[in-house]
């Protein structure tokens, strides 16, 4: 219900003209902020709302990644993408893994010192522990990842 709610309340700004060069306005924050929290609770501030909508952002755009790859689908009655054969999600995984963890042929390349790697993959993992609810249909910040938020 809070992921509708606030992306209803986006579309609302955008129809207000509130939208511009890819960013809301302050007035639109202000707005989205003032209606969530007569909704939600007082609890939701402009940057929850801002660090939600980026979420958003990345989702959407992970989405629209995947389904511009030959032999995904999305799925209306789930509200979910996926994959034609097992195999295919397999290759997808094979190739952006192999980047990430460095399996079958990593050069190095975009390797960085030992000690900014346990740092940065540290946060990471911390990060996507919390983030991560296994079930892909929802947003990681409205899924109940201690913020308060009762989904």
């Amino acid at each position: 219900p809070m992921d509708r709610y606030f992306v209803k309340l986006m579309v609302d700004q955008v129809h207000d003209g509130q939208y511009l060069d890819d960013q809301f306005s302050k007035h639109a924050w202000r707005q989205m902020e003032e209606k969530f929290k007569a909704k939600f609770g007082p609890s939701f501030t402009i940057e929850l709302l801002k660090n939600h909508y980026r979420a958003l952002k990345n989702n959407y755009n992970c989405i629209k990644t995947l389904l511009s790859e030959s032999g995904f689908g999305w799925d209306n009655e789930r509200e979910m993408v996926y994959a034609d054969h097992d195999h295919v999600w397999d290759d997808y995984i094979k190739q952006d893994l192999c980047i990430v963890f460095g399996d079958g042929g990593a050069t190095g390349k975009y390797s960085r010192a030992l000690e900014e790697k346990n740092v940065t993959n540290e946060k990471s993992s911390a990060t996507n522990a919390k983030n991560l609810n296994g079930e892909g249909s929802q947003s990681p910040i409205f899924a109940g990842g201690g913020l308060g938020f009762d989904t």
